[in-house]
């Protein structure tokens, strides 16, 4: 294979770039899962160990995540790794592995980011990244300027994109408590008393839709099916995406829907977005208190 696609939590083939795809055309995105440490292996674990006596967690990681590149790399013989780990604190080892066989350690961009000293001092081969802002943001959390190319994935960028537009206003809930999404449901009802036709799309794992369909009541008021519509359409279809912090807004961002975010629900929330330097705050938005009176 020219390259491996290392997955971790289930994550989509959408988020590599395109260019990625164009440049390893043999790549393997379902690759067979194995451990494997060879003796110059466990010397170089050896190695680390030795310079970093008592960082045993640090030690113990790089050997798991060892074993399984190099099971990769004797099974794939690839050119490349290709990651999603900017995360990782093993992410500049693993490069030096990496490269000391001959493989090249790319990492993706697959979720939104804030200053969280987590994604500091990361290093790839290459590291791709949606926009310019999060080289600043990364930069400023002492991550290797050098190694960013600016590339927006399928993941965001749909290829879909005549769909009409049949809904006013999609909520897009998150982790929500049980009060907060009572407080949402009576924000988005004062849109339907407004005359907005409203949906909302529950969180696949988070929301309790018995919940949610109790408060809505008697409100005339779409739940989407998450099995039945797709993100893509969900968000195609809608005029003004709704959402506090999610990537929902982003992706509605480089589609072409208007982004509503919400800073009634969560006030604490924002403030904390505000400060961890987040993007959808720092552009020109509207925001759900400008169109929802709650007084």
């Amino acid at each position: 294979r020219d390259a491996v696609f290392v997955k971790d939590g289930g994550v989509n083939d959408n988020i590599l770039p395109k260019s990625l795809c164009d440049e390893f055309g043999n790549m393997e995105t379902s690759a067979i899962e194995g451990n494997k440490l060879t003796f110059k292996d466990r010397g170089y674990v050896i190695k680390v160990l030795i310079r970093h006596p008592f960082s045993w967690n640090f030690v113990l990681k790089s050997e798991m995540k060892i074993a399984r590149y190099r099971w990769f790399i004797d099974l794939y013989q690839p050119k490349a790794l290709i990651v999603h780990n900017e995360y990782s604190f093993t992410s500049s080892l693993l490069t030096d592995f990496c490269n000391k066989n001959g493989v090249e350690l790319i990492n993706v961009m697959h979720g939104e980011k804030l200053f969280n000293m987590r994604d500091s001092f990361f290093k790839f081969n290459r590291c791709y990244i949606w926009s310019e802002f999060y080289k600043e943001l990364f930069a400023e959390l002492r991550a290797d300027p050098d190694q960013f190319v600016v590339e927006v994935p399928p993941s965001l960028l749909f290829e879909k994109k005549d769909a009409e537009k049949t809904v006013d206003y999609t909520y897009y809930l998150q982790y929500q408590k049980e009060s907060g999404l009572e407080y949402i449901v009576s924000l988005m009802k004062k849109l339907c008393d407004k005359g907005y036709t409203v949906s909302i799309r529950p969180h696949p794992r988070y929301t309790n839709l018995e919940e949610l369909n109790r408060y809505i009541g008697e409100y005339t008021m779409e739940v989407e099916k998450c099995k039945e519509l797709s993100i893509e359409d969900s968000i195609l279809r809608t005029k003004n995406v709704i959402s506090i912090y999610s990537t929902v807004l982003q992706q509605a961002y480089y589609n072409g829907t208007d982004i509503v975010v919400d800073d009634l629900s969560d006030a604490k929330l924002i403030e904390k977005l505000k400060e961890l330097k987040y993007v959808m705050l720092k552009m020109d938005n509207k925001r759900l208190s400008n169109i929802i009176d709650v007084n």
